[in-house]
């Protein structure tokens, strides 16, 4: 099985090399590439931690659907200090 990282970091050396740093092609690659980097970590952090709670399994979503509207300051630091407490289910 291919890496989809590796797959995607020689999908922007191409286009970079075919149509220039700044395309569309290019843009849209490094974009892919990105994407694939964060499945890779979200799938290794997600084997090793615990099973999130209803609240936080929502802060996620709404990091992800979002992005970088997400405001943190909203977040009430007594859930995440409650969460971390609390103790764990296995």
């Amino acid at each position: 099985m291919s890496d989809p990282v590796h797959i995607a970091r020689s999908c922007v050396a191409h286009t970079v090399k075919k149509h220039g740093r700044g395309s569309a092609q290019a843009v849209h690659a490094k974009r892919s590439l990105q994407a694939a980097k964060l499945e890779r970590h979200v799938t290794e952090v997600l084997a090793t931690a615990p099973t999130p709670t209803a609240s936080q399994l929502e802060r996620i979503a709404a990091l992800l659907t979002a992005g970088s509207r997400f405001d943190c300051a909203a977040t009430d630091p007594g859930q995440l200090a409650g969460a971390a407490a609390a103790p764990s289910s296995t």
